[in-house]
């Protein structure tokens, strides 16, 4: 009789079981908070990057425009900075802005009543919180920069204008210069006469050899696209060749003037407009907005001074768009208001831009959010430009945005870009 061999029992117990399956579901909880919290970095990561990007790419658009303020008309600064623009296209008022602009457009207050803002030429002005919305829903937007530069590159140099030579009666209509070398079709001129305190114009040229001398510079006349007008809004043409220049800006087809206003508009977008286009049609959607960037919820600049006399080109002063250095007083169109849009040689720009992400929840506050949350709050309570930045008295010019409730769940970069106004600071000191 062979003896009774016993085996052992195979597999796994129930607890055993168990165990192996609670610890699989802690491994399998852990990777996944790994996982999701490593995404969440890198969505982090990339929105930080983006605003960054956009902090490059909008200080490059401004630096641009900007540096080249003033150019085409500064080396006569005293003769035409201050003048009112009078500009027509096809027949119909560009500047000043028709008050038909859109009640949604950033560029809305410029010509808000009841004190519009009149736009005269000058590298640079800063209107002070003309960006801002007020009412229902009301946003701090900050400061719209209005820049005008001119594109000719030929020289600069104005020519007189012959007295009592501009001639309407001709077809087309002309005008009498020292010498018309250099002029071409659909070039764009500046006509000052700083006897005429009513206001300056842009014409435009007509057909013409650059190659060519002569005397007789042709004007469009009043065709389509043209920026020709006899009569404008402040000042007729026939009145500026009492004592008159004429100043190359640039051509009206293929090198554009870059007479400029940048705000920030809705959505955090940072908008542009181009002064000399006139508005689109369309009644209520009448806006001449043009996005540039997004993710910029606020711009503010400072004007740098050179305050020595006479002007030596090195800036003395950091000053706001406030006191003396107002948008109203720079527009005044009297001598003081002139010599102190010499006086500025530099620009500070500072954007306040925000990333798209929020970063954990759409609680507004801690006891809002669950249990098994935190309550992130990536941003602090406030973000500051031009930190630690005093004019000549010692005042601080910081300015500070504060980022409250629900704001506080994105992340913000300051961006400060100081820009020289070159043309400017090599115009004569008189």
């Amino acid at each position: 009789m062979k003896p009774r061999i016993t085996t052992r029992a195979a597999g796994f117990s129930l607890i055993e079981l168990l165990v192996a399956m609670a610890i699989g579901l802690v491994v399998t909880l852990a990777i996944t908070s790994v996982l999701i919290r490593s995404e969440g970095s890198k969505r982090s990561s990339t929105s930080v990057n983006e605003i960054n990007q956009t902090g490059a790419y909008t200080a490059f658009v401004l630096d641009r425009v900007i540096r080249s303020a003033g150019s085409g008309y500064s080396q006569r600064w005293n003769d035409v900075y201050g003048c009112l623009l009078d500009v027509s296209k096809s027949g119909s008022a560009v500047l000043p802005i028709p008050a038909t602009i859109s009640a949604s457009s950033a560029f809305r207050n410029i010509t808000a009543s009841p004190t519009p803002l009149a736009l005269r030429l000058a590298p640079v002005i800063i209107g002070e919180g003309l960006a801002d919305t007020t009412g229902a829903g009301a946003q701090v937007r900050g400061d719209v920069l209005l820049v005008m530069a001119g594109t000719a590159g030929v020289g600069e140099s104005p020519q007189s204008v012959s007295v009592n030579s501009i001639n309407l009666g001709t077809t087309p209509p002309q005008l009498q210069l020292q010498n018309t070398l250099g002029y071409s079709t659909d070039d764009l001129i500046l006509l000052s006469d700083k006897g005429v305190a009513s206001g300056c114009m842009i014409q435009q040229v007509g057909t013409h050899d650059p190659t060519t001398y002569g005397q007789a510079l042709p004007l469009k006349g009043s065709v389509t696209d043209s920026y020709y007008q006899a009569v404008g809004t402040h000042v007729n043409l026939e009145d500026l060749d009492g004592d008159g220049i004429a100043l190359q800006l640039g051509n009206a087809v293929t090198n554009r003037p870059q007479f400029m206003a940048y705000a920030v508009g809705d959505n955090q977008t940072l908008f542009s407009y181009d002064l000399l286009n006139p508005l689109p049609t369309g009644g209520a959607d009448n806006r001449p907005d043009t996005p540039i960037a997004e993710g910029v919820v606020e711009m503010r600049a400072l004007y740098g001074l050179d305050t020595t006399n006479p002007p030596d080109g090195v800036l003395d002063e950091w000053h706001g768009p406030t006191g003396d250095f107002t948008a109203a007083e720079l527009t005044a169109g009297t001598p003081t208001a002139r010599n102190r849009l010499r006086q500025i040689i530099a620009i500070r720009v500072g954007m306040i831009l925000r990333t798209s992400l929020q970063e954990r929840s759409t609680a507004t506050s801690a006891s809002a959010v669950t249990a098994q949350e935190t309550y992130l709050q990536p941003s602090p309570a406030s973000v500051t430009l031009f930190e630690g930045l005093e004019d000549a008295g010692g005042t601080s010019l910081s300015y500070v945005r504060s980022v409250t409730g629900g704001d506080q769940l994105y992340r913000y970069r300051p961006v400060d870009v100081t820009i020289p106004l070159r043309n400017v600071q090599l115009a004569p000191q008189s």
